[in-house]
């Protein structure tokens, strides 16, 4: 980046072209002879977000032409493809004259297939893993049958002990009920008749 002022003190050259920048703040500074901040070049990476959809957290101030396909909105850039590895960007630079611009570069990214396991309660492990995965928020590379807390085990066990209970009580016959609901009408009937014979 280079600042020169002339011999006036009145006016200044700015050029900070052919750099890595996204964001610059000129408030107030807008009397520059000579500015220059086109060529930026900078770096992004993108996750899959859902959807189809893939996005990156980075702040771009007043934007303007980015690519087809990619947009931005509250600092998050998505893009609607993964085959979109780059965009084009401008940004102002908060003094009505001067912008940033360059390309926003990512590389391709891919949707993270959903694990094809199994949890084995009786033995207590997770099966059919295989690869690198983040378990409690620990990298975890699994080859085999990985090993997991009995207090989860005990805890779904409890869970499925409660569920059969409650579907043993939901499919038990309702002949206790409408026997009640029989024997009440007819005492209120045996009433009624008692009353009518006085």
């Amino acid at each position: 980046m280079l600042i020169k002022r002339d011999s006036s003190a009145t006016s200044t050259y700015l050029d900070c072209s052919n750099n890595y920048l996204t964001a610059l703040d000129l408030t107030g500074l807008n009397t520059f002879i000579y500015f220059e901040g086109s060529t930026q070049t900078a770096s992004l990476t993108l996750a899959y977000a859902g959807g189809g959809n893939y996005s990156g957290n980075i702040t771009l101030n007043n934007h303007t032409g980015l690519a087809t396909g990619v947009s931005y909105s509250s600092g998050t850039l998505t893009s609607t493809s993964n085959s979109i590895t780059s965009t084009p960007f401008t940004v102002s630079t908060n003094n009505g004259i001067n912008t940033l611009s360059g390309t926003l570069n990512y590389p391709a990214m891919t949707k993270e297939t959903t694990p094809n396991a199994a949890i084995d309660f009786t033995g207590e492990t997770l099966t059919g893993l295989s690869g690198s995965y983040t378990i409690n928020a620990n990298a975890v590379t699994i080859t085999g049958d990985y090993p997991i807390d009995s207090v989860l085990v005990w805890h779904h066990n409890r869970y499925n002990q409660k569920r059969q209970r409650h579907n043993d009580y939901r499919k038990r016959p309702a002949k206790s009920h409408y026997s009640c609901a029989y024997r009440c009408t007819r005492s209120r009937q045996n009433r009624l008749h008692h009353f009518a014979k006085q």
